[in-house]
């Protein structure tokens, strides 16, 4: 398989983490001590802290994608790894963060880190987390969202670019909602979008061989409006 990596927005977005987090924390930290040793600048104090926490909370969200390895990216090519080279995955270089190019078509990924049980059926989700899962959401832990729609706009938005890359051609687009996080615990029934855990994700791609493989001139165009691999 290919990897395509921006390594330069990756290393950038790192960056901005470190700062954003150190900035959260020091509003908290400094506001906690102004109240203990400035009495009076107590109203100063608790007017930073939620300044601090929107800050400290951003930088968890950088942090998560970005900062703290093994990353979105690098989990996702670790679970692909040993397919062919007719695989190319895009990290960070497309409408939707991680493109799977493969030849029945094109695969946005939608990466969920989160641990908990989650349960979907058709196109609605629960999140069922012990107290612990649930008082960590309040320490900066992601909500998960609805996977689903976070799916399908991305794959919208990766056909507006094909439509605007290659106009006229017809290239399938499936996304995939892949959970990462080993104690992530799936309960799946009729899913209106595939979701998989990363452990079965190769898997997954490779059952997909069985379908039909794109014309080699739709590969080739798709080929030309895609970033060089």
């Amino acid at each position: 398989m290919r990897i395509v990596a921006n390594t330069p927005f990756i290393q950038q977005r790192a960056k901005i983490a470190r700062y954003v987090s150190l900035a959260g924390l020091a509003l908290l930290g400094g506001g906690f001590v102004t109240s203990l040793l400035q009495p009076k600048l107590l109203l100063w104090a608790y007017a930073t802290l939620p300044i601090g926490i929107i800050l400290a909370n951003i930088g968890i969200y950088l942090t998560n994608r970005y900062g703290r390895e093994p990353r979105p990216d690098q989990m996702l090519d670790q679970a692909l790894k040993g397919l062919d080279d007719r695989y190319v995955i895009y990290h960070y270089m497309l409408p939707s963060s991680h493109v799977l190019v493969t030849p029945q078509g094109l695969h946005p990924l939608i990466v969920k880190f989160q641990p908990g049980t989650f349960v979907n059926e058709g196109d609605r989700w629960q999140h069922r987390q012990s107290f612990l899962g649930r008082l960590m959401r309040l320490f900066g832990q992601e909500s998960i969202g609805n996977p689903t729609r976070e799916a399908r706009a991305e794959a919208g938005a990766l056909a507006r670019y094909l439509a605007e890359q290659a106009p006229g051609v017809d290239v399938p687009i499936e996304p995939i909602i892949v959970f990462t996080h080993p104690a992530a615990q799936l309960t799946i029934t009729s899913p209106a979008v595939p979701v998989v855990p990363a452990r079965k994700l190769k898997g997954y791609v490779r059952s997909l061989e069985r379908g039909r493989t794109l014309p080699r001139p739709i590969l080739a165009k798709l080929e030309e409006a895609l970033p060089a691999a």
